[in-house]
């Protein structure tokens, strides 16, 4: 995305988190498409290029998910 990004634009991902993916491994059935070697799911701020801007992480939908957003220097 960054790439292809126009100068300072702003970029956002979001994702769910551990506790979300906890949760969906409750589901009948749905633990087995993993065969219990599901990774941890974490939030990927640290993979941002530091040459970004405004970089921040931070939860949300209710502390099951997480935002990534930060901005291309013009």
């Amino acid at each position: 995305m960054i790439r292809v990004a126009m100068s300072g634009t702003k970029i956002a991902i979001a994702d769910e988190n551990e506790k979300a993916a906890q949760s969906l491994d409750r589901l009948p059935g749905f633990g087995r498409l993993f065969e219990k070697k599901r990774e941890t799911v974490t939030t990927p701020a640290d993979l941002v290029p530091t040459a970004m801007q405004e970089i921040k992480a931070e939860s949300i939908w209710k502390g099951t998910g997480w935002v990534a957003e930060f901005r291309k220097p013009a």
